[in-house]
């Protein structure tokens, strides 16, 4: 048995020849859909630099710096004509977590099939988010240390603080299977809880300072107050980040496996972004963020 692809725009005069020529009459016909290579816009052209960033979230720059640490990660083999650009695979990637929405609207917007969006997107991730022991990390050096102190006890004069640790959830759509509710927060919704100074959920320990319980004098109090307001810090961290990329708030509709380097490849961005002190990019107007 064969199977014949036909093109469904050729004329019908000549898919009847094909049918009458044919020797098998087991033979099977597939109308397939010709293949249709989209515009592929270069926005680094088309876009200023203000609009660029409030679609994607980082500026020229950062991107293209950016692509140069993962650039080799996108390499492939392949002799197929018109290759994606590894330029417009990570824009597709950075628009996807600029909005949150469908795969397939990041993939209209580069110009790239469903398919081949599905495949980028979560290779380009993958490569960003190996990036993460070099961009996720606590102050290492004195001197790093020494920052992180003065800036943490400017907030509320808490001494010695280097970090602080919290956690927030990241909305997920439903994984479905028997452990699906397991995912599913006290709030209602589903969502992958992400940890990264720490509240009364945590123990006390050397290196890690929690409110007091039971307060009974003004010191006590004043000592809460202070560690309040320094931890803080790690949640507005999170509500920068979340603001910068909507696709930790919108739901994600991957599996665990790909929720995952999508977490800790924003956070690996959100993180290159402060260093580079770049501001928070303008809310796109046509996403309700």
């Amino acid at each position: 048995m064969r199977v014949i692809c036909v093109d469904i725009h050729r004329e019908k005069e000549a898919l009847s020849d094909i049918l009458i020529s044919s020797d098998d009459e087991n033979d099977i016909f597939i109308d397939r859909r010709p293949r249709v290579i989209k515009e592929r816009i270069n926005y680094f052209e088309t876009l200023d630099d203000l609009d660029f960033i409030m679609r994607f979230r980082l500026s020229k720059n950062s991107v293209e710096e950016l692509l140069l640490e993962i650039e080799h990660d996108l390499q492939q083999a392949t002799q197929r004509n018109h290759a994606i650009q590894h330029r417009i695979q990570l824009l597709l990637t950075l628009r996807y977590y600029a909005t949150g929405s469908f795969l397939i609207s990041a993939g209209d917007f580069s110009g790239v099939s469903k398919t081949s969006t599905h495949r980028i997107a979560h290779r380009v991730t993958a490569a960003i988010a190996r990036l993460a022991r070099r961009d996720i990390k606590l102050p290492t050096s004195a001197e790093e240390r020494a920052v992180a102190q003065v800036d943490f006890y400017a907030t509320a004069r808490f001494p010695r603080v280097i970090s602080a640790l919290d956690c927030t959830h990241v909305k997920v759509q439903s994984f479905s299977g028997n452990d699906a509710e397991v995912f599913r927060n006290r709030k209602g919704y589903f969502s992958i809880n992400g940890i990264i100074l720490a509240d009364g959920g945590y123990a006390l320990k050397p290196y890690l300072i929690t409110p007091i319980q039971n307060l009974q004098t003004p010191a006590e109090i004043l000592f809460n107050e202070s560690q309040i307001r320094t931890r803080k810090n790690i949640e507005r961290t999170f509500g920068f980040w979340k603001r910068r990329f909507p696709c930790l708030v919108a739901g994600m509709r991957f599996s665990v496996s790909h929720v995952l380097p999508v977490i800790v490849a924003t956070a690996v961005l959100h993180n290159k972004a402060r260093m580079a002190a770049e501001t928070m990019p303008p809310d796109d107007p046509l996403l309700n963020i």
